[in-house]
């Protein structure tokens, strides 16, 4: 997990920060998952607290993106679960 930063884009400065996940589908390269303003607030928050613990985040309604390599970023209609409590989130933390 990268610090928050600031970044000047089209539509102004932005708060930003990076989190860099482990899948087993994607032959364990890290995939870089970009916050993007309140998120960094509350979400990474959630998520640094139990960083350590290497949670489960389940995301939805995320932006996709496949240029150099896959990485993924927040919407405001982004949605996270730290931990859910699902079958394949256990199967993921046995992995």
């Amino acid at each position: 997990m990268n610090p928050p930063k600031e970044v000047n884009t089209p539509y102004g400065l932005h708060t930003i920060q990076e989190i860099y996940l482990i899948d087993e589908s994607c032959s364990f390269k890290p995939v870089c998952l970009t916050m993007w303003g309140h998120k960094v607030h509350d979400e990474c928050l959630q998520i640094a607290e139990v960083i350590e613990e290497r949670p489960i985040i389940l995301g939805s309604k995320l932006i996709v993106q496949t240029k150099r390599g896959l990485s993924l970023s927040s919407r405001d209609t982004s949605t996270f679960k730290i931990n859910p409590q699902l079958p394949e989130a256990e199967a993921l933390k046995e992995w």
